[in-house]
Formats: C-alpha cells, structure tokens, sequence
C-alpha cells in the first residue's frame, strides 16, 4: 500500500499541473453531479469552501444554492480550529492567514457543526471507502473529529474531488473518518456501509 505522503505528492502534483480552463470546466460537472445528491436537495445550511491550490471551485454551487433557499457558510481558521460563519449573497470575501480566503466574520458567530446539514470537503485523494487526504494541516480532520464525537446524525459529509484523485486504497489512521459521499466530474461515489 502506497504512503500517504506519497498519495499527497502524486495527487497535488497532477492537481497543480491542471489548466485554469480544466480546473472551470470539471469543476462545473461535479457541481452539477452535486446538486442530484438527496442530502444536498434538502439542506437548508451547507458548508462550502473556497478553493485554493486547483482544488475542486465551489462557485458554481453558490447560485444553485442561494436559489433554492440555502444558508451558506465558509471555513475559518482559527489558531489551530477550523470554525464556519455565514456569508450572504453577493458579500464579498477577505484574505485572511496563509493568504486563504474566508467570509467577512465582524460581528458574526461561527455556527456549530451540528447544525450544518452538509459540509463540502477538499481533498487531495480518496479512495472508494471515501476516506480522504487532505492538505496534511489537520484543520478538517480535528473538525470531523469534534462532530462526530457528538455522534449527530448531521451533517453529512461530501468530498469533492477530480476523478483522477481517487486511489484504490488509503492507508488508515485510527482518527480517520470517512467521508459519507466523494462527487467527481464521472459520478457521485457513496460510502460503502457494509
């Protein structure tokens, strides 16, 4: 079984080697292979994020969304947590520490996880489990972590990823949490229960 710092190198090196115009186009079909997921249909808060490195765009999900009546919130790091807070349509976002960019927070609360209905995740791999590799900072891995040791039936959590991300298996951590759904631009790939 391949490492997963090899499976990050590998992965982030052919995300980084995509063009602008791949990196809009596949990311417009994942959306669209997104927006046929039952949880995302009947969400009323979803968490999305905003991409950096080549990463799958949210931005075509935020119309969507906001037609149908979706609260929205973005990821905020905070120290070493990873909080989410509101962003309204139209609002416009800021720069914030390692030159990510999140809503605008001043006078705003993070909402709990509990309540969010669905959080959209980055990853750089995944396999068919969705176990996920992220960026290797550990800010969503501690943030899924908090919620599922509330042991909440929400939210549900939804990778979104470049088909060539998947690998055949991720080694796992006794921390790892799978995801419940990865969305790539070919189809939607669910969490084998059994």
């Amino acid at each position: 079984m391949i490492s997963k710092p090899i499976i990050r190198k590998t992965k982030r090196y052919l995300r980084k080697e995509l063009s602008p115009e791949d990196v809009c186009r596949t990311s417009a079909l994942i959306s669209r292979n997104v927006l046929t997921i039952k949880n995302i249909r009947e969400a009323k808060k979803v968490a999305l994020y905003y991409a950096d490195e080549n990463e799958v765009q949210t931005s075509f999900l935020m119309q969507p969304l906001f037609g149908m009546g979706v609260e929205l919130y973005f990821p905020v790091i905070n120290h070493d947590s990873l909080l989410f807070y509101s962003y309204r349509e139209n609002e416009k976002m800021e720069e914030a520490v390692f030159g990510l960019i999140q809503p605008p927070i001043k006078n705003k609360e993070p909402i709990d996880y509990s309540e969010l209905d669905v959080i959209c995740l980055p990853l750089v791999a995944f396999d068919k489990q969705c176990i996920r590799i992220g960026r290797g900072g550990g800010y969503y891995d501690r943030a899924l972590a908090s919620i599922k040791s509330k042991r909440c039936s929400k939210p549900f959590l939804l990778g979104l990823a470049y088909e060539f991300q998947q690998v055949e298996e991720i080694p796992t951590e006794s921390w790892d949490i799978p995801l419940e759904a990865v969305s790539t631009e070919k189809m939607v790939y669910y969490r084998d229960e059994s």
